[in-house]
Protein backbone atom coordinates (compact mmCIF):
# COMPACT_ATOMS: atom_id res chain seq x y z
CA UNK A 1 0.00 0.00 0.00
CA UNK A 2 1.24 3.18 -0.72
CA UNK A 3 2.37 5.92 1.83
CA UNK A 4 0.27 9.40 2.49
CA UNK A 5 2.26 12.18 1.43
CA UNK A 6 0.86 14.14 4.48
CA UNK A 7 0.39 13.29 8.48
CA UNK A 8 -2.57 14.65 9.98
CA UNK A 9 -0.65 16.03 12.93
CA UNK A 10 2.11 17.44 11.91
CA UNK A 11 0.23 19.49 9.29
CA UNK A 12 -0.92 23.02 8.95
CA UNK A 13 -4.01 25.18 7.90
CA UNK A 14 -1.16 27.25 5.69
CA UNK A 15 0.02 23.63 4.24
CA UNK A 16 -3.57 22.69 3.74
CA UNK A 17 -4.77 25.88 1.84
CA UNK A 18 -0.88 25.82 -0.31
CA UNK A 19 -1.81 21.98 -1.03
CA UNK A 20 -5.45 22.49 -1.90
CA UNK A 21 -4.77 25.17 -4.55
CA UNK A 22 -3.82 23.29 -6.58
CA UNK A 23 -5.83 20.30 -6.13
CA UNK A 24 -9.55 19.02 -6.03
CA UNK A 25 -10.79 19.22 -2.73
CA UNK A 26 -13.08 16.84 -1.11
CA UNK A 27 -14.62 17.05 2.68
CA UNK A 28 -15.29 13.75 4.14
CA UNK A 29 -17.91 14.15 7.19
CA UNK A 30 -21.34 15.85 6.24
CA UNK A 31 -21.89 16.42 10.07
CA UNK A 32 -22.48 19.34 12.01
CA UNK A 33 -18.51 20.55 11.47
CA UNK A 34 -19.18 21.41 7.83
CA UNK A 35 -20.62 25.04 7.66
CA UNK A 36 -17.88 26.06 9.77
CA UNK A 37 -15.56 24.09 7.23
CA UNK A 38 -17.11 25.74 4.07
CA UNK A 39 -17.07 29.26 5.85
CA UNK A 40 -13.03 29.00 6.80
CA UNK A 41 -12.19 27.54 3.61
CA UNK A 42 -14.35 29.90 1.24
CA UNK A 43 -12.24 32.67 3.61
CA UNK A 44 -9.51 31.02 1.85
CA UNK A 45 -10.72 31.20 -1.97
CA UNK A 46 -11.41 27.23 -1.40
CA UNK A 47 -14.43 25.89 -2.62
CA UNK A 48 -15.01 21.69 -2.33
CA UNK A 49 -15.90 19.79 -5.10
CA UNK A 50 -17.90 17.21 -3.08
CA UNK A 51 -18.38 15.94 0.12
CA UNK A 52 -18.43 11.94 1.04
CA UNK A 53 -19.87 10.49 4.30
CA UNK A 54 -20.53 6.95 5.32
CA UNK A 55 -24.34 7.44 6.32
CA UNK A 56 -26.24 6.48 3.23
CA UNK A 57 -29.23 8.31 4.33
CA UNK A 58 -26.97 11.76 3.56
CA UNK A 59 -26.29 10.71 -0.09
CA UNK A 60 -27.25 12.49 -2.50
CA UNK A 61 -28.17 15.32 -0.38
CA UNK A 62 -26.55 18.88 -0.48
CA UNK A 63 -24.66 20.89 2.83
CA UNK A 64 -24.55 24.42 1.49
CA UNK A 65 -24.05 23.41 -1.67
CA UNK A 66 -21.87 20.50 -1.69
CA UNK A 67 -23.18 17.35 -3.15
CA UNK A 68 -22.97 14.30 -0.41
CA UNK A 69 -21.67 10.99 -1.67
CA UNK A 70 -20.36 7.56 -0.72
CA UNK A 71 -16.80 7.06 -0.31
CA UNK A 72 -16.80 4.78 -3.46
CA UNK A 73 -17.00 8.38 -5.58
CA UNK A 74 -13.22 8.73 -5.13
CA UNK A 75 -12.67 5.55 -6.98
CA UNK A 76 -13.01 8.14 -10.18
CA UNK A 77 -10.25 10.72 -8.76
CA UNK A 78 -6.65 10.88 -9.26
CA UNK A 79 -5.37 10.77 -5.89
CA UNK A 80 -2.21 12.68 -6.85
CA UNK A 81 -4.51 16.23 -7.72
CA UNK A 82 -7.20 15.69 -4.93
CA UNK A 83 -7.02 16.64 -1.25
CA UNK A 84 -9.33 15.20 1.60
CA UNK A 85 -10.45 17.36 4.63
CA UNK A 86 -11.97 15.21 7.54
CA UNK A 87 -14.64 17.16 9.18
CA UNK A 88 -15.59 14.78 11.96
CA UNK A 89 -14.53 14.04 15.23
CA UNK A 90 -13.39 10.38 14.61
CA UNK A 91 -10.17 11.69 12.76
CA UNK A 92 -8.06 8.56 12.91
CA UNK A 93 -10.66 6.07 12.22
CA UNK A 94 -11.79 8.07 9.27
CA UNK A 95 -7.69 8.25 7.91
CA UNK A 96 -7.52 4.58 8.12
CA UNK A 97 -11.04 4.61 6.03
CA UNK A 98 -9.38 7.18 3.25
CA UNK A 99 -5.76 5.14 3.55
CA UNK A 100 -7.55 2.16 1.80
CA UNK A 101 -8.85 4.44 -1.17
CA UNK A 102 -4.86 5.43 -1.38
CA UNK A 103 -5.63 8.81 -0.49
CA UNK A 104 -2.23 10.55 -0.41
CA UNK A 105 -3.15 14.08 0.61
CA UNK A 106 -5.39 13.78 3.67
CA UNK A 107 -5.75 17.05 6.63
CA UNK A 108 -8.17 17.38 9.29
CA UNK A 109 -10.22 20.73 10.06
CA UNK A 110 -11.05 19.51 13.41
CA UNK A 111 -6.58 19.39 14.08
CA UNK A 112 -6.56 22.92 12.24
CA UNK A 113 -9.56 24.62 14.06
CA UNK A 114 -8.11 23.77 17.67
CA UNK A 115 -4.90 25.67 16.46
CA UNK A 116 -6.68 28.32 14.79
CA UNK A 117 -9.16 29.21 18.19
CA UNK A 118 -5.91 28.81 19.72
CA UNK A 119 -4.33 31.83 17.86
CA UNK A 120 -7.09 33.94 17.94
CA UNK A 121 -7.77 33.44 21.37
CA UNK A 122 -3.93 34.47 21.82
CA UNK A 123 -4.57 37.19 19.69
CA UNK A 124 -7.47 38.58 21.95
CA UNK A 125 -6.15 38.41 25.16
CA UNK A 126 -2.74 40.49 23.38
CA UNK A 127 -5.27 43.05 21.86
CA UNK A 128 -6.95 43.25 25.30
CA UNK A 129 -4.10 43.81 27.11
CA UNK A 130 -3.34 46.46 24.67
CA UNK A 131 -6.52 48.12 25.59
CA UNK A 132 -6.58 48.26 29.12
Amino acid sequence: METRETRLTDSTYEEFVQCAQKKKVVLFGAGNHVPVALRELRQSCIEPAYIIDNAFWRWSQYADGCEISSLQRLENENMEETVVLITAPPIFEMEKQLARWNVRHCYSFLLFWDKLHALNDRLYVLIDYRVS
